[in-house]
């Protein structure tokens, strides 16, 4: 999705979904009514009921959109077929002669292909001649290419290669295209399997140049990736699967090829324990959003990574959490030099990936993090102690004065907002946090904290726990009973 799409276009279409049923065909009300519209796709005849009045929803809503530019309209059909599949247009058709025009005027929504065991490869072939020679968006699933009704519609897409802008497709499919067709003109590429059997791309890698569109990279292995892979991509997602463990350094030479990355997101990556040259160290300017689950030993990459413009970081769970090696301690401690800190961070997410013995460590790379709104800690292994402190003890050293005295005194987290913590907490240290930090208190110095979530029924009496919500804006508990007890209440 293109990032300057006017946000009323997502306004648009989610008062479309709740007007019609695209499976169904059920439509949006509307005055205008045409007995016999001319279906495009070759649908022979839909049965639609279409009426304005004030028991349906939104009628004096859709009397307004008619008004709407067919830009804009252009841009919300675009997000719907995005959303439900060219399933989407008929009905949209019969809601008024305007947006028929838009509809059969607006070759680019008729290049939204998706071609899946169960579309139809008639109507396929029709939306492609339909949409001409507009930039095509094409989904291919998996085990298409070996049913031979498709075959077709295939060939033709592979005709018209050149024109793809984005590209969801196995990789057997997408070797099938001609490296020039696609190095100028291919903006996003999402490989949705893992390669089956011997490399597919070797005649490309003959070329030896780069994609000079491409900015968004999702694949299924990096086994070919390297192929892809170049400084003009902003967006990387790798889903390597646990198969074979991949050594820290090979991950890293991936990494180096992609310096102007701006979201960097790795999952199921088995890694081996060896650890990397401390001279490979990849700087990362650029980047700004930063996830790794389900990664073992994520602080052997961590810390060879340095991306001063971060401003959201979600790590784990992790799968071998429970190695000696497995250890955050390392990569907090050296994101804490001046060099390395993601000063910017505003979101913290750590899931099942940190130690008791990292604690300490955390606490001194959040005093660190002057801007950080949103913290989220999961982990069952970090227990309370009566004895711990506010350096060892998070929630004592969120709710101290002098929490961060490791970066020269003050706070910890000064803008922190949100605070979601599932871990074993002594049973005043969340009403005490709130006492010092809640927005609706009047005994602490800070009042930032405007909402507290995780399982937090079970701390402390039920009189404690109205007084944490007097002092926050909301308290959530994430528990089952909780959670079944709310949706009841609603």
């Amino acid at each position: 999705m293109e990032d300057n799409v006017p946000e009323c276009c997502f306004g648009l279409v989610s008062i479309l979904s709740h007007g019609f049923n695209p499976g169904t065909a059920e439509t949006v009300p509307h005055s205008n009514r045409y007995r016999n519209p001319p279906f495009p796709l070759g649908y022979n005849r839909l049965q639609l009921n279409i009426r304005l009045n004030y028991q349906t929803p939104f009628p004096h809503i859709f009397l307004i959109m008619l008004d709407f530019p067919p830009e804009i309209l252009a841009e919300a059909f675009k997000i719907g077929v995005m959303t439900w599949g060219i399933s989407f247009m008929p009905p949209v058709c019969l809601v008024s002669r305007g947006w028929y025009d838009v509809v059969t005027n607006t070759p680019h929504l008729w290049g939204i292909i998706e071609v899946t065991s169960k579309s139809s490869p008639r109507l396929l072939l029709n939306q492609i001649s339909r949409a001409k020679a507009t930039p095509l968006t094409v989904y291919i699933s998996r085990g298409v290419d070996n049913i031979r009704p498709f075959h077709p519609v295939l060939n033709r897409l592979f005709e018209l290669s050149s024109n793809w802008v984005s590209a969801t497709l196995p990789p057997e499919v997408l070797a099938r295209c001609r490296w020039n067709d696609l190095r100028y003109t291919l903006q996003e590429l999402v490989i949705n399997d893992r390669i089956q059997c011997t490399n597919p791309f070797a005649s490309w890698a003959q070329e030896g140049a780069e994609f000079k569109a491409l900015r968004l990279f999702s694949t299924a292995s990096m086994d070919m990736s390297d192929l892809f892979l170049s400084s003009t991509i902003h967006h990387v997602k790798i889903i390597q699967g646990r198969i074979t463990a991949v050594a820290p350094a090979a991950t890293l030479t991936h990494l180096r090829k992609v310096p102007n990355v701006r979201t960097l997101k790795i999952r199921e990556l088995k890694q081996t324990s060896t650890i990397p040259d401390q001279r490979l160290v990849i700087t990362m300017k650029q980047l700004t959003t930063l996830e790794f689950v389900r990664v073992d030993l994520p602080s052997l990459l961590l810390s060879s990574i340095i991306c001063p413009a971060l401003e959201s970081l979600t790590i784990g769970p992790c799968p071998k959490r429970y190695l000696p090696e497995d250890t955050l301690s390392s990569f907090l401690l050296q994101w804490c030099d001046p060099k390395r800190i993601p000063i910017r961070l505003h979101t913290l997410k750590l899931e099942h990936c940190v130690r008791p013995s990292d604690v300490a460590y955390l606490i001194r790379f959040l005093a660190r993090l002057p801007n950080l709104v949103r913290l989220s800690l999961i982990d069952d292994d970090i227990e309370a102690s009566e004895v711990s402190t506010d350096e060892d003890n998070l929630l004592r050293a969120l709710s101290s004065p002098q929490g961060a005295r490791s970066a020269g005194g003050g706070w910890l987290c000064p803008s922190l907002m949100t605070l979601h913590i599932e871990a074993d907490t002594a049973p005043n240290d969340v009403l005490d946090l709130a006492r010092q930090r809640g927005c609706g208190s009047n005994l602490g110095g800070l009042r930032s904290l405007r909402t507290v979530s995780g399982f937090l029924c079970r701390e402390g009496t039920a009189e404690e726990r109205r007084e944490t919500e007097s002092l926050v804006h909301a308290v959530e508990c994430v528990c089952l009973a909780c959670v079944m007890e709310s949706l009841a209440a609603s």
